[in-house]
């Protein structure tokens, strides 16, 4: 589970980084928030796989917490990877 959960946390971070740093830095921003509209179509796509890679991400947490497979404690604390069982995903 530690390792799945360092795995996108490394993927979300090297998305973060790959991100052009013109579509972090845009003045047509709204509260914080860049309207969908300004992005290009190479951005959207990317924001479309991103949004379907956290539902599924989150899909399969909440999957694990609701068969007990692993508790809320367990899955939000961090500890080494070597002492941790990682549920299998069906």
């Amino acid at each position: 589970m530690t390792r799945t959960l360092h795995r996108l946390a490394m993927l979300l971070a090297v998305l973060a980084a790959l991100a052009p740093a013109a579509a972090r830095a845009q003045t047509t921003k709204v509260g914080g928030i860049t309207p969908v509209e300004s992005l290009t179509s190479q951005e959207r796509e990317m924001l479309a796989l991103a949004t379907d890679f956290a539902k599924r991400s989150t899909d399969t947490l909440e999957k694990w917490l609701a068969s007990k497979e692993v508790t809320p404690e367990r899955l939000f604390t961090s500890t080494t990877p070597s002492r941790t069982r990682i549920p299998r995903s069906s």
